[in-house]
């Protein structure tokens, strides 16, 4: 099936037999396109330990973290340019966001 505007497209599944979650998206960038799809078995999701993944998720609901993922995806990738945004009071504050 050829991707249509407007409507959701997947690649071929690696698993197509078995249960699965795929997070899949497209955006233009200065630098290009950039397309991505990840596929994991959902048993998998279900049986692992979810604690792991409870700093990496707090981490990213930080609203200044938030503000530097969303610069650095539309092309903000020196700490220098970063440094000037409104939401950061020092350079030590980004630093610390960046860690």
């Amino acid at each position: 099936m050829k991707p249509q505007p407007q409507r959701a497209w997947f690649r071929p599944l690696r698993r197509p037999d078995r249960d699965s979650v795929i997070f899949a998206g497209k955006v233009q960038l200065e630098e290009g396109p950039v397309e991505w799809q990840q596929e994991r078995l959902s048993e998998n999701l279900l049986n692992r330990e979810w604690d792991g993944s409870a700093a990496a998720l707090a981490a990213l609901g930080h609203p200044v973290r938030l503000e530097l993922l969303r610069c650095i995806m539309n092309g903000t990738h020196k700490t220098v340019d970063l440094a000037v945004l409104d939401i950061l009071g020092t350079t030590g504050q980004l630093h610390h966001h960046l860690r």
